[in-house]
């Protein structure tokens, strides 16, 4: 189970929400332009107005170095690469790469709804209450937003994994390019500033309309759904009226990573008193594991 929160801390959180409140002045309105902003940049809107669309995002770290995130989304699938690291999500149906370990994912009790949810927004655009809208300004068709969050609501998510720790007297700035019609996102970045007024890139955003089609990897999908098969089972609530078991089929040597909404502890034997240790059961032969829901 760490392995599988490793993965998705590396795959899914990068799409962080933008924003706590900032001490500045609110320009008049900027409830009203975030929640359009937010409406015009879900999925499902993106999906009514594009085939198909893409997004590209690059960290600037400390040292020099960049970090590239790809999303992409169409009807029938929403796919995520950094780094080497790949998700794929095909209506339910999640696999992916860990480097070079394939994976995929066997939901419990409805559990895939809460797990879509934590990147439901390709544009990676996600407001929190409290963020403060500076400036709007309208040019060419191109509506500028310029927002403000304190440093620190960042540092967990942004500057941390950057290098970067906010000091006293720190700016968070948050410039967004969207559409001036529909309120859709064509870009932003994130800027530090700092107390002295050195600016520093943090991250940026592109929008890509209509991009090529996504070309599946049918080596990674082989990896994962090819032949020989084992089957790995879950069973939740074992001796209970409200036992369930679910299973997934996967090619050897391909991990199944469990997910499940809320607490729960696993165990190699149906009366639960043998604890299961995270890559105990290796990659080659049928397992079961036992599921309770943690007090």
């Amino acid at each position: 189970m760490s392995r599988s929160k490793r993965r998705l801390t590396l795959l899914l959180a990068l799409c962080c929400a933008l924003g706590l409140a900032a001490c500045a002045q609110e320009t008049p309105g900027s409830t009203e332009v975030l929640a359009n902003l937010e409406a015009a940049n879900t999925n499902q809107a993106l999906l009514e107005r594009h085939e198909r669309i893409a997004s590209r995002r690059t960290y600037y770290n400390a040292d020099g170095t960049k970090n590239h995130q790809y999303n992409y989304l169409d009807s029938e699938r929403f796919v995520q690469e950094y780094e080497g690291q790949v998700l794929v999500d095909e209506g339910g149906v999640v696999y992916g790469r860990d480097g070079t370990e394939p994976y995929c994912y066997l939901f419990i009790d409805g559990s895939y709804e809460g797990f879509a949810a934590m990147y439901e927004q390709l544009s990676c655009y996600a407001p929190i209450e409290e963020e403060v809208v500076l400036s709007t300004e309208e040019k060419d068709g191109v509506l500028y937003i310029e927002s403000e969050l304190p440093p620190q609501a960042q540092q967990e998510a942004v500057l941390e994994p950057g290098g970067y720790t906010a000091e006293e007297g720190d700016r968070y700035l948050l410039h967004y390019r969207t559409d001036a019609e529909t309120m859709e996102l064509l870009g932003f970045t994130e800027t530090l500033v700092r107390a002295d007024g050195e600016e520093i890139l943090l991250t940026e955003m592109e929008m890509v309309k209509d991009p090529e089609p996504y070309a599946v990897d049918e080596e990674l999908r082989d990896m994962v759904y090819g032949e020989p098969k084992r089957t790995v089972t879950v069973v939740a609530g074992p001796g209970t009226e409200e036992e369930r078991s679910f299973s997934q089929a996967v090619k050897q040597g391909c991990s199944v990573s469990l997910w499940a909404d809320g607490g729960f502890e696993l165990f190699t034997d149906e009366a639960c008193t043998e604890p299961y240790v995270a890559g105990s059961l290796g990659t080659t032969e049928d397992a079961t594991l036992y599921l309770v829901a943690a007090e």
